[in-house]
């Protein structure tokens, strides 16, 4: 009923009512429907988070400082920017860091014997 409602109802539907569709059997066998399940899940869950702090954030202990929380420019400039950066750090790892098989270094071993 309050200002943030919305969140309540949004988080109920990802986190109760979409994974019911696992009682479905063909959703279960159906790889594609899966993984946009999880990531309905996954995002109720971050969002459930959102509500917690932001729920916290906006209805303090003094009732003369609530109000509705907005992100501003520097916090998504600063969201923007962890992505980013997490993303960087990825790439490099997966560049410099080659991937070798087990059944390569199973025969390097064997050869070496």
């Amino acid at each position: 009923m309050g200002e943030y409602a919305y969140g309540l109802y949004f988080m109920a539907v990802c986190n109760v009512l979409v994974p019911l569709l696992f009682l479905v059997k063909s959703v279960r066998t159906n790889i594609p429907w899966l993984f946009a399940i999880s990531l309905v899940v996954n995002f109720g869950m971050w969002w459930e988070r959102f509500v917690i702090i932001i729920g916290g954030v906006a209805h303090d202990f003094a009732p003369h400082a609530w109000g509705l929380y907005a992100p501003r420019l520097v916090e998504y400039c600063i969201m923007i920017g962890s992505f980013s950066l997490f993303f960087f750090l990825f790439l490099l790892f997966c560049k410099h860091l080659p991937s070798v098989s087990m059944t390569e270094m199973k025969e390097t071993l064997t050869h070496a014997d």
